[in-house]
Protein backbone atom coordinates (compact mmCIF):
# COMPACT_ATOMS: atom_id res chain seq x y z
CA UNK A 1 0.00 0.00 0.00
CA UNK A 2 1.28 3.30 -1.15
CA UNK A 3 0.40 7.18 0.77
CA UNK A 4 -0.22 9.50 -1.81
CA UNK A 5 0.11 13.23 -0.45
CA UNK A 6 -1.10 15.77 -2.02
CA UNK A 7 -3.34 19.28 -2.14
CA UNK A 8 -3.97 18.94 -5.48
CA UNK A 9 -6.87 16.19 -6.09
CA UNK A 10 -5.75 15.97 -10.06
CA UNK A 11 -1.99 15.22 -9.08
CA UNK A 12 -3.36 12.15 -6.70
CA UNK A 13 -5.79 10.67 -9.30
CA UNK A 14 -2.67 10.87 -11.62
CA UNK A 15 -0.60 9.25 -9.62
CA UNK A 16 -3.65 6.73 -8.46
CA UNK A 17 -4.11 6.13 -11.94
CA UNK A 18 -0.87 4.79 -12.44
CA UNK A 19 -0.41 2.59 -9.60
CA UNK A 20 -3.31 1.36 -9.68
CA UNK A 21 -2.85 0.23 -13.54
CA UNK A 22 0.71 -1.77 -12.04
CA UNK A 23 -1.53 -3.77 -9.10
CA UNK A 24 -0.81 -1.20 -6.14
CA UNK A 25 -3.61 -0.06 -3.50
CA UNK A 26 -3.23 3.66 -2.93
CA UNK A 27 -4.83 5.83 -0.16
CA UNK A 28 -4.86 9.18 -0.50
CA UNK A 29 -4.49 12.60 1.69
CA UNK A 30 -4.69 15.62 1.11
CA UNK A 31 -3.55 17.94 3.98
CA UNK A 32 -0.87 17.18 6.80
CA UNK A 33 -3.46 15.85 9.28
CA UNK A 34 -4.68 13.65 6.94
CA UNK A 35 -1.28 12.48 6.28
CA UNK A 36 -0.47 11.98 9.52
CA UNK A 37 -3.45 10.07 10.57
CA UNK A 38 -3.17 7.22 7.63
CA UNK A 39 0.56 6.51 9.21
CA UNK A 40 -0.49 6.35 12.26
CA UNK A 41 -3.16 4.16 11.33
CA UNK A 42 -1.55 1.67 8.63
CA UNK A 43 1.74 0.54 7.28
CA UNK A 44 2.84 1.80 4.12
CA UNK A 45 5.62 0.71 1.44
CA UNK A 46 6.23 3.89 0.44
CA UNK A 47 5.12 7.51 0.75
CA UNK A 48 4.70 10.13 -2.34
CA UNK A 49 4.48 13.28 -0.43
CA UNK A 50 4.01 17.27 -2.29
CA UNK A 51 6.51 19.89 -0.62
CA UNK A 52 3.43 22.45 -0.61
CA UNK A 53 0.38 21.35 0.82
CA UNK A 54 -1.88 24.63 0.78
CA UNK A 55 -2.14 24.98 4.13
CA UNK A 56 0.73 23.21 5.66
CA UNK A 57 4.06 21.44 4.52
CA UNK A 58 4.96 18.20 3.42
CA UNK A 59 8.02 18.15 5.19
CA UNK A 60 5.95 17.86 8.84
CA UNK A 61 4.63 14.55 7.34
CA UNK A 62 8.00 13.56 6.13
CA UNK A 63 10.01 14.32 9.39
CA UNK A 64 7.36 12.66 11.19
CA UNK A 65 7.68 9.72 9.44
CA UNK A 66 11.54 9.72 9.94
CA UNK A 67 11.56 10.07 13.86
CA UNK A 68 12.48 7.24 15.98
CA UNK A 69 9.23 5.31 17.24
CA UNK A 70 6.94 6.31 14.39
CA UNK A 71 7.15 3.05 12.93
CA UNK A 72 7.96 4.32 9.62
CA UNK A 73 11.48 5.50 9.74
CA UNK A 74 12.34 3.34 6.72
CA UNK A 75 9.55 3.78 4.52
CA UNK A 76 10.79 4.79 1.31
CA UNK A 77 9.49 8.35 0.19
CA UNK A 78 9.49 10.39 -2.86
CA UNK A 79 9.25 14.30 -2.37
CA UNK A 80 7.60 15.67 -5.27
CA UNK A 81 7.11 19.59 -5.77
CA UNK A 82 6.85 22.42 -8.42
CA UNK A 83 9.92 23.52 -7.13
CA UNK A 84 12.90 22.57 -8.99
CA UNK A 85 15.41 21.62 -6.27
CA UNK A 86 14.40 21.13 -2.23
CA UNK A 87 17.50 23.34 -1.15
CA UNK A 88 16.17 23.96 1.99
CA UNK A 89 14.33 20.56 3.14
CA UNK A 90 16.14 18.16 5.93
CA UNK A 91 17.97 15.97 4.76
CA UNK A 92 17.36 12.48 5.35
CA UNK A 93 13.65 13.31 5.59
CA UNK A 94 13.39 11.61 1.53
CA UNK A 95 14.77 9.61 -0.28
CA UNK A 96 14.16 10.68 -3.89
CA UNK A 97 13.24 14.35 -5.52
CA UNK A 98 11.14 14.54 -8.62
CA UNK A 99 10.12 17.85 -9.65
CA UNK A 100 6.41 18.77 -11.01
CA UNK A 101 5.59 18.63 -13.82
CA UNK A 102 6.60 14.95 -14.50
CA UNK A 103 5.60 12.30 -17.21
CA UNK A 104 4.57 8.75 -16.50
CA UNK A 105 7.57 7.13 -17.40
CA UNK A 106 9.54 9.61 -15.09
CA UNK A 107 7.77 8.86 -12.01
CA UNK A 108 7.95 5.20 -12.96
CA UNK A 109 11.33 6.09 -13.07
CA UNK A 110 11.75 7.56 -9.70
CA UNK A 111 9.56 4.49 -8.19
CA UNK A 112 12.11 2.34 -9.31
CA UNK A 113 14.48 4.09 -7.88
CA UNK A 114 13.01 4.18 -4.23
CA UNK A 115 11.73 0.60 -4.08
CA UNK A 116 14.50 -0.99 -5.98
CA UNK A 117 13.70 -4.05 -7.96
CA UNK A 118 10.08 -4.40 -7.60
CA UNK A 119 9.19 -1.44 -9.16
CA UNK A 120 12.07 -1.85 -12.08
CA UNK A 121 10.39 -5.21 -12.39
CA UNK A 122 6.68 -2.99 -12.74
CA UNK A 123 8.40 -0.40 -15.00
CA UNK A 124 10.21 -3.60 -17.45
CA UNK A 125 6.33 -4.78 -17.84
CA UNK A 126 4.41 -1.81 -18.19
CA UNK A 127 7.16 -1.22 -21.66
CA UNK A 128 6.70 -4.85 -22.46
CA UNK A 129 2.97 -4.69 -22.36
CA UNK A 130 2.94 -1.45 -24.68
CA UNK A 131 5.36 -3.12 -26.70
CA UNK A 132 3.20 -6.63 -27.48
CA UNK A 133 0.62 -3.42 -28.14
CA UNK A 134 2.46 -2.79 -31.41
CA UNK A 135 1.80 -3.70 -34.76
CA UNK A 136 4.31 -6.90 -35.51
CA UNK A 137 6.67 -5.33 -38.03
CA UNK A 138 7.40 -2.53 -35.31
CA UNK A 139 7.93 -4.80 -33.09
CA UNK A 140 10.48 -6.74 -35.33
CA UNK A 141 11.99 -3.46 -35.68
CA UNK A 142 12.44 -3.06 -31.87
CA UNK A 143 13.67 -6.13 -31.65
CA UNK A 144 11.03 -8.00 -29.31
Amino acid sequence: MILVVDDEVEVCELITEYLGSEDKEVISAYNVPQALKAVKEKKFSAVICDLMLGTGKGESVLTYLRKKGSGHEKTPCLLISGVKSPENIALGTYDRFLSKPFSREEFLEALADLMGNEAEEVADRKSNQEKSALHPDLRKLLGS
